[in-house]
């Protein structure tokens, strides 16, 4: 993330930098959302704040403050890098664990263990050998069933009825694979 974008900006008034500061760090957390989970909660944070002084809520200001509060939070989250014992995806679908399913999945080490078996029925049950896997039906289809059969393989089957879970799952999956 470019760490000047509050500082190129200075010397412009504050309502036009709410502007361009929100939709500048807005543009980089959603790109970068799709491949990691911590991002979802500083793209929601960028909106309620834009929102907030959209509607009077908070001043320029304030929103300028905020939005420099999000993007030193994605700062950190950049230079935490990831976990070098881990691929992309794996990583991706540890942290959805450790963040989101705190009840469900009670240690990291648990987190870890769905996450790589995720990805081993992944390499094992999804075809990945033509142009357009990622959108393709069938495909679509052996990635949620490579999804399931990992959670059955590790007991952790509750993680199913989450709504999303299958589906963030496999976005994670896609992203994180060429």
């Amino acid at each position: 993330m470019d760490t000047d974008v509050l500082e190129e900006v200075s010397d412009i008034p504050d309502e036009i930098n709410v502007i361009r500061v929100g939709k500048g760090i807005q543009q980089i957390v959603e790109r970068k959302r799709q491949s990691n989970p911590r991002y979802k909660q500083l793209s929601e944070r960028v909106k309620e704040v834009l929102e907030q002084w959209n509607d009077d809520i908070i001043d320029a200001t304030e929103a300028l403050a905020a939005l420099e509060e999000v993007q030193e939070h994605a700062q950190e989250i950049e230079e935490q890098g990831d976990n070098p014992d881990l691929s992309d995806a794996e990583y991706a679908i540890y942290l959805m664990l450790t963040d989101q399913y705190p009840e469900e999945v009670t240690d990291e080490e648990q987190a870890e263990l769905i996450a790589c078996e995720i990805e081993r029925q992944f390499d094992k049950k999804v075809n990945r050998d033509f142009l357009g896997w990622k959108t393709d039906p069938d495909t679509q289809k052996e990635m949620r069933d490579a999804v399931i059969s990992a959670l059955a393989e590790t007991n952790s089957l509750e993680l199913y009825e989450h709504d999303q879970f299958v589906n963030n799952c496999v976005q994670y999956l896609v992203e994180n694979h060429n």
